[in-house]
């Protein structure tokens, strides 16, 4: 289960590069979104800074130019991966505190000792 859900996670998120590009106007075959998703991956595992911040941008944008893509639109378009990502997390992240906060919001106040 866990394996079937990283390969949906994969290929959404290259799906998603793709949509990116797109927009960008920059058309790049469906397998080059692939090998672009494949080194994000490769990157969160690889933490010389803290969340591979620039690291990432900066592979996915040095990759992107193998593919034909300007540097600095394949870095842009790394960085708006990223500011998608993270909104996910804090949009999801915001809703699920809500939810216990409403649910159990004692839990949320400094215990007395």
């Amino acid at each position: 289960m866990c394996t079937a859900l990283l390969t949906v996670n994969f290929v959404l998120s290259s799906t998603r590069l793709g949509i990116i590009y797109n927009a960008m106007g920059q058309h790049i075959h469906p397998a080059g979104f692939l090998v672009l998703g494949a080194l994000g991956y490769f990157t969160m595992f690889i933490n010389i800074t803290p969340g591979s911040l620039g690291m990432r941008e900066l592979v996915l944008g040095a990759a992107a130019t193998i593919l034909g893509v300007p540097l600095g639109v394949g870095v842009l378009a790394a960085m708006i991966d990223r500011a998608i990502a993270l909104s996910y997390s804090f949009v999801i992240g915001g809703l699920c505190a809500t939810s216990l906060w409403h649910k159990s919001p004692a839990d949320f106040k400094e215990a007395k000792t």
